[in-house]
């Protein structure tokens, strides 16, 4: 062979070989834009849901349509899809083939076995608050929420609403668990749901405020065992109060299986 051949057989491969470089290029281009929305637009879009289904926008049973929440979310459907799974995986909604995602109703059964790991969960929380007092700021943080709450409460169920969700949440921030708080966070928003679709009123303010009463007290002071006991009886009173006011057919309890 020639070294002109040469030369331009090698020149051919080179091409050859850059133009393989730029169509492998452009077909991982189009893979990144086939790839799973960003994690951080997925976990916006929970919020943004999740913060819905606190407000009462979305009640057990409604559809949530896609177009619908990409307009409200601002985001892609693959996006808001991913979320839809997600919350699927927490009880949260129920995918349904052809017909998307619908908010999941529980049943009161269901409830009540939510509130029978929250007594556990919560009772556990209040004694380790109560053990963690005293580092600095756990003091000063509980007694502003209570003196916050006395100073402005309206006597408005939705606000009451709030500071109850403020206080539970202290009390498990207080005690320190990572894990502790990973399952409590699973369980807190359906057990909203409970209070604002299975019951027509939620439990009285003036008994739900004297039960955090000694709950509060026992932390001050230090007394674990004082305060697990009366945070494990405040959360038992709120399910027999659900179990007594639920409302709906979907909502009577089914028998327990005895095996």
């Amino acid at each position: 062979m020639t070294q002109g051949v040469r030369k331009s057989a090698i020149s051919k491969v080179a091409a050859q070989g850059h133009k393989v470089r730029v169509v492998e290029h452009f077909r991982l281009m189009a893979i990144d834009d086939e790839a799973p929305p960003a994690g951080s637009v997925v976990e916006t879009v929970i919020s943004i849901i999740k913060d819905g289904l606190r407000a009462g926008r979305y009640a057990p049973g409604q559809r949530l349509i896609e177009s619908d929440l990409c307009a409200q979310t601002q985001s892609s459907r693959s996006s808001v899809r991913e979320a839809m799974r997600r919350l699927a995986a927490e009880g949260l909604v129920e995918l349904e083939h052809h017909k998307g995602a619908r908010v999941r109703a529980l049943g009161i059964g269901e409830v009540l076995d939510l509130y029978q790991v929250r007594e556990v969960l919560e009772g556990l929380a209040a004694k380790l608050a109560a053990r963690n007092i005293d580092r600095p700021g756990n003091r000063e943080r509980l007694v502003s929420l209570e003196e916050s709450f006395d100073r402005n409460f309206d006597g408005s169920p939705s606000r009451y609403m709030t500071y109850n969700m403020a206080f539970h949440r202290l009390i498990i921030d207080l005690a320190d668990n990572a894990r502790l708080t990973q399952l409590f966070q699973q369980l807190e928003l359906p057990g909203l749901l409970a209070l604002l679709h299975v019951v027509v009123e939620p439990p009285p303010v003036s008994v739900s405020r004297a039960e955090h009463r000694p709950i509060v007290e026992a932390i001050l002071a230090g007394r674990e065992s004082v305060a697990s006991a009366a945070m494990r009886a405040h959360i038992g009173h709120t399910a027999r109060y659900l179990s007594d006011n639920a409302v709906g057919a979907q909502f009577k309890r089914k028998p327990r299986r005895t095996n």
